[in-house]
């Protein structure tokens, strides 16, 4: 630990460059809340608060050996929990919303955890006789030594130094050395606690009949069936469906079952086929250009041989193991919700419109979540609001838990976009390229009007790589009732295969069509 401050006891320093604050606990005798994200029990555990979901990629284990590499911690002694809903304290470097997303949870906060862990002790000697190691405090001159937890209640009474120094990469003993046990564990004995294990007592079931077309609309519904069955609490219509709501999820389901429903049929018909003709004629007309260097139209003009393959991709499902779920109380303090939260700051402002409340009056306890590919952070917050509307509409303060099936997450859920890729190249006589045109419809993620780029739907492409002298990248934003979002790695899940297929693939003076 580096940092040493005159006086004795603990003291942690940290300096952050994203606006969090330090502050000691109200109450030394808890412990020390060194800033947002790192608290030492006087029982010797380090508590730290984790900002980025974890829902599967090691987020916890990564972010914490960053701070118990800066700490000089015994791996044994870190116990970590996920972050609430506070965008000021925990928002993503990169995105300025509490939000996790573009893989940026480990390089957006390296420096920001490494500070937070950064810290030095003082028995009233030079800092420099203090060594550190794997939690332990020494003091060899005096054979002194103490834990953390120790020296956590005469540093919660310290004020806390403004900067500190980092360790030295060359001192490393955690980070890319160890082989350390993942803090997201209990996932194989049922200890973890994910959103569908929460259980409280009073606590109702939610399940929702979504309308068996993108586009259609509830025209009648009779529940009286439903009503009657064993368990049912009520059933109420919400923008997105008829909700059942029941003492458990197999009696909810059931309810959901009895219901006789009409839906309004979709404003208009589509299929599959018929999009990807549309598609492909969009595809040999220009577009929104994304990228124009050089003069494409010249070079592939006076190549009367260039190649052209086209590629099409379907819609794909996220289909993560756990599908949606979310559990909510509404009491007249405010709203707390219990999930796996992947876009914090978005669910946060989306619930609170939906009760006519300030976003801070949301409370989100964020939880484990098995798996999400995009699927949990979207810009609509489809799930959360949903059953903030189950509840409004219910209008009690028990707490409710909906749950969606693997049908209702396959069917009803967003998807990645349906696309065709067009592409067109002109190579030289040793076969390098001189030309690359590429088109690319689908339909928009940011919901991009139709005079600007949808900079998802070409990432991958706008930024391509190769050192090709002339670039051409054009897009065609369309539009449709399914519902669309993020798909791990978003734009270059698409583009990356069509790029580098078509590039490793095409043989000189042979038009290919994929």
């Amino acid at each position: 630990m580096r940092g040493a401050q005159a006086g004795a006891g603990l003291s942690l320093g940290l300096q952050f460059s994203s606006g969090a604050h330090a502050a000691n606990k109200a109450d030394p005798s808890k412990g020390l809340e060194a800033n947002a994200f790192v608290n030492i029990h006087p029982d010797n555990r380090v508590i730290l608060t984790i900002k980025h979901l974890e829902m599967g990629q090691g987020t916890y284990t990564g972010l914490a050996t960053l701070i118990a590499e800066e700490l000089d911690a015994d791996w044994a002694q870190i116990e970590t929990v996920g972050a609430p809903a506070n965008p000021e304290k925990f928002k993503n470097l990169l995105f300025g919303a509490q939000l996790t997303g573009g893989s940026s949870a480990i390089a957006n906060s390296y420096s920001q955890m490494r500070e937070a862990g950064a810290a030095a002790e003082q028995w009233q000697v030079k800092a420099a006789s203090i060594t550190v190691k794997q939690g332990v405090i020494s003091h060899a001159a005096s054979k002194r030594s103490a834990s953390f937890g120790d020296m956590a209640i005469a540093a919660a009474k310290q004020a806390l130094p403004s900067t500190v120094s980092l360790k030295d990469p060359k001192d490393f003993v955690l980070i890319g050395k160890a082989n350390l046990a993942r803090k997201d564990t209990g996932k194989t004995n049922g200890k973890a606690i994910f959103t569908q294990d929460v259980q409280f007592p009073n606590m109702l079931t939610a399940v929702v009949a979504h309308p068996p077309a993108f586009g259609a609309s509830l025209k009648h519904v009779d529940a009286s069936k439903a009503e009657k069955l064993p368990g049912v609490k009520a059933v109420v219509t919400i923008p997105s469906g008829v909700a059942v709501l029941a003492d458990t999820f197999w009696q909810a389901k059931k309810g959901r079952d009895a219901l006789s429903l009409e839906w309004n049929s979709p404003t208009a018909d589509i299929s599959s086929p018929a999009q990807m003709a549309e598609y492909k004629k969009l595809a040999q007309t220009p577009g929104l250009q994304a990228r124009n260097d050089g003069d494409v139209a010249a070079v592939l003009g006076a190549d009367k041989n260039h190649l052209i393959a086209e590629y099409e991709f379907p819609y794909l499902a996220h289909a993560a193991m756990e599908p949606m779920n979310c559990v909510l109380q509404k009491t007249a303090a405010g709203v707390e919700m219990w999930y796996g939260c992947q876009g914090q700051s978005w669910d946060q402002a989306a619930v609170a419109k939906v009760f006519g409340l300030a976003p801070e009056r949301i409370k989100i306890n964020t939880l484990l979540a098995g798996g999400s590919f995009g699927r949990r952070a979207g810009f609509t917050s489809d799930y959360p609001v949903e059953l903030a509307n189950i509840v409004k509409a219910w209008g009690k303060s028990a707490p409710v838990k909906l749950v969606w099936t693997r049908e209702d997450d396959t069917q009803a859920g967003y998807y990645r976009p349906a696309y065709v890729h067009r592409l067109a190249a002109s190579l030289n006589s040793k076969g390098d390229i001189t030309a690359w045109q590429q088109c690319i419809v689908g339909q928009a993620i940011t919901g991009a009007d139709a005079k600007t780029v949808d900079r998802l739907s070409v990432e991958g492409a706008a930024n391509l790589p190769y050192a090709i002298p002339n670039i051409l990248v054009e897009a065609h934003n369309t539009y449709n009732a399914v519902p669309v979002s993020f798909w791990r790695s978003v734009g270059s899940t698409h583009t990356a295969y069509a790029v580098n297929l078509y590039r490793r693939a095409s043989p000189p003076r042979q038009t290919r069509s994929a």
